[in-house]
């Protein structure tokens, strides 16, 4: 299908939108880039320097974090199906020292 003159920028009233395919990675990188600062607005730095505060402060855990966390849901799960009370009493007192 071909269109005459150059491939629409915008949308505009009665008239299909119309993207050439170089831009369309671009338009769809944009977008996603676009979703993302709506969604974490705070995460970029402000203009006048960086202040740490309570909404900028990520904590996010490691793979060593992550997998002990796997490992104790295991030994609860474990726990309560075979009714162990000293699984309970391992699995919280190890919850407990992490």
């Amino acid at each position: 299908m071909s269109t005459s003159g150059p491939p629409l920028t915008e949308r505009s009233p009665g008239r299909a939108f119309v993207a050439s395919r170089g831009h369309a990675r671009d338009a769809g990188r944009s977008r996603f880039e676009g979703a993302i600062s709506r969604f974490l607005p705070r995460a970029r730095p402000s203009a006048d320097g960086h202040r740490l505060t309570v909404r900028n402060i990520y904590v996010l855990p490691t793979r060593q974090g992550l997998t002990m966390g796997l490992v104790m849901l295991v030994m609860l799960v474990c726990s309560i199906s075979y009714g162990l009370a000293l699984g309970y009493a391992l699995t919280f007192l190890v919850l407990r020292s992490a």
